[in-house]
């Protein structure tokens, strides 16, 4: 399987300054009236009207320049402070951090960077990527432009719930439903239909939709209960659907599960904070309280948690 990385082989290299040096390029360039349909159904690319570089590329590393693509998409998505609840590990267009802490510094310098101007300005392989799908000295692709370009080469359910976050946090939750409830209807392995699950709950929730929220949620957690998002997102849903008793029980399994040391306690707090300071002050002094009370009563964990809220 390929290396979780944006670093490709020379070869790779050259095809993609090829690709983006031809401006007839078709390949990685989905355009804007296709991506919702590219989202939906995930169409690969067929071999008409490709090319040499492209079709070489298609016939040979696909798999890994989709692979790039997807992990480009995911430092998109970490560039929004609400979209990182997708993404958990801070990621930057060329390397992952390990380190929860180095979340908001890592994002810091993602709002930094500049598009390219020409292609000499093209040092790495994100650069060259962008390029391929939008002309150098134009506003960069965006995420679901990154994701469709990946669909056309390896069409994936992970590149779809991708344009799925990306269309939500553009103000179109109606499509980002619409591409995760087919991914939800086209039987995805078990870690990718949690992973669609607890979009389909931060999507729900955003909409203030709790109760659908939190099923998504539940159903998530029993389906991977060893990933920490869905639990702990229902647990923060428990609070507005003011339901104290189930705010304990997932407490008390968060606090049973994990220590209040735990990367993905870390992760999860810091980017709760960072979600809640983005948002305009539309807490109510009994979801305060409500979290307030509910801490009391908690471990170290589920006070880590909440303490983003009551403080």
């Amino acid at each position: 399987m390929p290396s979780e990385s944006l670093v490709l082989d020379p070869a790779i290299r050259e095809l993609l300054l090829d690709i983006a040096r031809d401006k007839d390029s078709t390949l990685m360039r989905v355009p804007r009236a296709n991506l919702a349909r590219y989202a939906a159904t995930g169409i690969r690319a067929g071999a008409t009207a490709l090319s040499s570089a492209e079709r070489h590329l298609m016939q040979t590393h696909r798999i890994e320049v989709a692979l790039a693509l997807r992990n480009l998409c995911r430092a998109r998505l970490w560039e929004h402070p609400q979209a990182r609840l997708h993404v958990m590990r801070p990621i930057t267009r060329t390397t992952f951090f390990e380190v929860p802490e180095q979340a908001t510094s890592v994002a810091r310098g993602l709002r930094a960077l500049e598009p390219i101007q020409t292609l000499d300005e093209a040092t790495g392989v994100a650069d060259l990527l962008e390029a391929c799908i939008q002309p150098p000295g134009t506003r960069g692709p965006s995420t679901t432009q990154l994701a469709a370009a990946s669909l056309r080469l390896e069409p994936t359910d992970q590149a779809r719930i991708y344009c799925a976050i990306d269309s939500m946090y553009d103000g179109d939750p109606d499509r980002a439903l619409h591409v995760l409830h087919a991914v939800l209807g086209s039987r995805p392995s078990r870690d990718l239909e949690a992973y669609a699950l607890t979009s389909t709950g931060c999507i729900e929730a955003t909409l203030a939709k709790w109760q659908t929220a939190l099923d998504a949620y539940k159903r998530a957690s029993e389906l991977h209960p060893s990933r920490a998002m869905p639990l702990m997102s229902a647990l923060i849903v428990s609070g507005f659907l003011s339901d104290f008793a189930l705010g304990q029980a997932l407490a008390g399994n968060i606090d049973d599960q994990y220590s209040e040391n735990h990367p993905a306690v870390s992760s999860f707090s810091i980017l709760l904070g960072e979600w809640i300071s983005s948002q305009p002050a539309t807490w109510t002094k009994a979801e305060v309280s409500f979290f307030g009370k509910l801490a009391r009563e908690s471990g170290n964990t589920c006070r880590r948690i909440l303490h983003e809220i009551y403080a």
